[in-house]
């Protein structure tokens, strides 16, 4: 009977030969036959893998002591680990430009997300350049896929430079440039083919991780192994080399200053160029300069070692579809009565909700304001409630069909027809929560954390819908939701967020459909909120709102007046 491994492959039998023998088996002494018993050669493994143990000789056996020749004592060859290769010309190139990538990093103050501006759209493009232009001088296809996701990559640092940060919501800038850094991560992966959750599926979770931490971190050895490797036809490596280049520049200082000084005294121009250059360029800057520089190298090496392990193919399946899937199979242990009686419960108490407050509910979708209630109250009660117990019937139903145990036909049809429901039930929650937020702009006007929350609640819409359809007919539900959630980061990033909440909510008022101006909340557009103010302060009706249209005016000139002195990469175009 074939035996399998814990891995479920069929592990061969034993079979007749030296390393099959048992007791009893012995070959008969060969007194005189002058051969000696060989050590099988060792294999060799072809460039870029790495090459099996030497395999060892059978146990030495006893021979009979009368007549007979004794085999030698067969020895183990010694295993020699391919030599790390050097640095060709492309990869330290690529090299000096991730160290210039880390001195941006911090240069730009990437992580104050209260001011992200040119410099953050400066430093993303300029990554992803020089990635792309590394793995193309390292003759790398782009497939289409991987074009399509280089072009969402560098639509996704546009809107920093156009409108900068989001005023008083540093979550939402926190969470681009996450969302950016992963993107790029993603485009990384599936340009190099190392992305595991290739179709798209679910396992992306698996390859944020397995790019963020392991593929860097495990081919940090490469990096600095081929650093210290002796370049072609020399003696020396890179680095000896570039610590010989600092000492020759660190002793040719001195005589440069002195001549400097020679030059200076010895013509006016000269003279004052030098001084109009110290007068610019401070010591303090210079070090601070340096202090940018040495701390951006850890973040150099990273993305090297990260770039150079997904193009060589280096330490990136650590973490094997195969495995995972293997993994996730076996999770599926409980049975299904086990989870049958709990989402009955979940979907009995939301029947018994909706059947309670349907009237109080369902007013919102009818425009109706309930008695005793006015607006505000109506819109915020319970609103942040519904939508958490939404995103709690998202972790139930990722834990159901995590646990669940299938047959070969699937899901039982009973906990399929549960799950339906609840993802309906879902739904019903998601579009009484949007159509509340709804009555409240009407009446309040439009702000750009309700427009955020909108179109978060529009997402959670859609992704529940295809769960429903996917409780009843199974497909591949995860390829659809990353695509629209991609699609719905590119549409918020691109669209000037400050311009289009002013614009909305001085055309209501100029229009007479609200008598409502927040002028306070105008003001915080910044300069895409200006040419509404200047209409409120020449067309509307009220005489407060035009004084308080120009009094903004009047505090953003002033302003920016004040920001002349603020550091230029914190600058966009219509923020």
């Amino acid at each position: 009977m074939e035996k399998s491994s814990w891995l479920g492959e069929a592990l061969p039998q034993n079979r007749e030969g030296t390393l099959g023998q048992t007791a009893g088996q012995l070959p008969q002494a060969q007194p005189d036959s002058g051969s000696q018993q060989q050590c099988p050669p060792q294999q060799q493994c072809p460039p870029q893998q790495q090459c099996p143990p030497q395999q060892q000789c059978p146990p030495q056996q006893q021979w009979p002591s009368s007549g007979g020749a004794q085999p030698p004592q067969c020895q183990t060859l010694p295993v020699n680990k391919p030599p790390a290769l050097p640095f060709c010309r492309a990869d330290l190139l690529f090299l000096l430009a991730t160290v210039v990538v880390g001195y941006l990093f911090w240069r730009f103050e990437i992580l104050d997300f209260m001011d992200a501006g040119i410099g953050t759209c400066l430093f993303f493009l300029f990554a992803l350049g020089s990635v792309a232009v590394y793995l193309k001088a390292k003759k790398q296809v782009f497939d289409r896929g991987g074009t399509l996701l280089l072009a969402a990559a560098l639509l996704g640092a546009l809107p920093f430079a156009l409108y900068g940060s989001v005023d008083g919501l540093p979550p939402v800038t926190w969470l681009h440039i996450n969302i950016e850094f992963g993107l790029c991560l993603f485009w990384l992966a599936w340009s190099t083919k190392t992305l595991i959750a290739r179709p798209l599926s679910l396992l992306l979770a698996a390859d944020w991780f397995n790019q963020f931490v392991i593929v860097p971190f495990a081919n940090l050895g490469k990096v600095f192994g081929s650093l210290f490797a002796r370049r072609p036809g020399t003696r020396r490596s890179w680095l000896i080399t570039a610590l010989i280049v600092m000492v020759s520049l660190l002793v040719a200082l001195p005589l440069l200053f002195l001549v400097l000084a020679l030059l200076s005294s010895s013509d006016e121009g000269f003279s004052g160029l030098l001084d109009w250059l110290a007068a610019h360029l401070s010591l303090s800057e210079l070090l601070l300069n340096i202090w940018y520089l040495l701390i951006g190298l850890p973040i150099a090496v990273y993305l090297f070692a990260s770039v150079l392990g997904n193009q060589s193919q280096n330490n990136v399946a650590l973490l094997e579809r195969p495995g995972l899937l293997r993994g996730f199979a076996a999770v599926h242990a409980l049975p299904s009565v086990a989870l049958i009686l709990p989402v009955a419960l979940f979907v009995a108490v939301y029947l018994l909700y909706f059947g309670v407050m349907g009237n109080y509910l369902f007013s919102a979708l009818n425009g109706q304001l309930p008695a005793s209630f006015t607006y505000a109250q109506y819109s915020r009660q319970g609103f942040f409630e519904l939508c958490g117990v939404a995103l709690i019937n998202l972790i139930v139903l990722a834990c159901l069909w995590s646990f669940a145990r299938r047959s070969y036909q699937g899901y039982p049809l009973a906990l399929r027809v549960l799950s339906a429901a609840l993802c309906f039930l879902t739904c019903l929650l998601v579009v009484t929560a949007a159509a509340k937020m709804l009555l409240y702009v009407q009446a309040y006007g439009l702000s750009p954390l309700r427009f955020y929350t909108s179109c978060f609640m529009l997402l959670m819409l859609a992704v529940f819908i295809l769960l429903s359809i996917w409780s009843i007919r199974p497909f591949n539900a995860a390829r659809p939701a990353i695509a629209l959630a991609l699609a719905v980061f590119l549409a918020i990033s691109l669209v000037n967020v400050d311009g289009a909440v002013a614009g909305y909510n001085t055309s209501r008022y100029l229009s007479g459909q609200t008598s409502i101006m927040d002028i306070n909340s105008l003001e915080q557009g910044g300069r895409a909120a200006q040419p509404y103010l200047r209409q409120l302060a020449q067309l509307a009706p009220d005489v407060e709102v035009r004084r308080g249209a120009q009094a903004a005016l009047d505090e953003q000139d002033m302003q920016e007046s004040m920001d002349v002195d603020r550091p230029w990469y914190y600058w966009s175009i219509f923020g």
